[in-house]
C-alpha cells in the first residue's frame, strides 16, 4: 500500500512539475506577444509578468490537492482515480482562463480611461503592482473555490454508525 502511495506521489509530483512548466511557458509567451513583442520587458512589465506567473503557480497545487483525498478512498491503480486526475486538470485549465479573464476585466474597470498596455510600456510600476496583486488575489480565492468544488466529486466511504 505504501509503495502505491509512493509511486502515485511521484507521478503526481511529475504532473505538478509538468503543469507548472506548461503554465509558466504559456503565460510568458502570451504576455510577451501582448506587451513586448520585440524588446525586453521594463520594470512594470516584469512586475506584472511575475504576478501572473505566481497566480498560475498558485493554482497548480490547488488542482492536485483533491487527488490526495481521492487517493485515500480509492486505489491508485483504478481508472477512476486517473479519470478524476484528468477532470482536475481540465478544471485547472478552466480556472486559469477564468482568473486571467477576471483580472483583465477588473483591470479595465479599475483603470478606466487608461490603456493598461500603454501604461505598462511607459513603465508605470504602480499600475503593474495593482494588477499583479489583483491577479494573485484572484488566484488565491479561485484555488479555494476550485478545491471545494472538486471535493464534491471525492467519494466518501460509508461509515457505520456506532450506537
Amino acid at each position: 500500500m505504501k509503495t502505491t502511495f509512493l509511486i502515485t506521489g511521484a507521478i503526481l509530483a511529475l504532473l505538478g512539475i509538468l503543469l507548472s512548466s506548461l503554465t509558466v511557458s504559456l503565460t510568458a509567451a502570451s504576455f510577451r506577444r501582448k506587451y513586448y513583442p520585440g524588446a525586453s520587458p521594463n520594470t512594470a512589465q516584469g512586475i506584472l509578468l511575475s504576478g501572473k506567473l505566481l497566480s498560475g503557480l498558485i493554482l497548480v497545487p490547488g488542482t492536485l490537492l483533491p487527488l490526495k483525498d481521492y487517493l485515500l478512498v480509492s486505489s491508485a491503480t483504478s481508472a477512476a482515480f486517473w479519470l478524476f486526475g484528468l477532470i482536475c486538470c481540465c478544471i485547472f485549465a478552466v480556472t486559469a482562463v477564468l482568473a486571467a479573464t477576471l483580472e483583465a476585466w477588473l483591470s479595465q474597470n479599475l483603470f478606466k480611461g487608461l490603456s493598461p498596455a500603454a501604461e505598462l510600456q511607459e513603465n508605470h510600476t504602480a499600475i503593474a503592482m495593482v494588477r499583479a496583486a489583483v491577479s494573485i488575489g484572484l488566484a488565491i480565492s479561485l484555488v479555494l473555490c476550485m478545491g471545494l468544488f472538486m471535493q464534491v466529486f471525492v467519494p466518501v466511504p460509508a461509515i457505520p454508525n456506532i450506537q
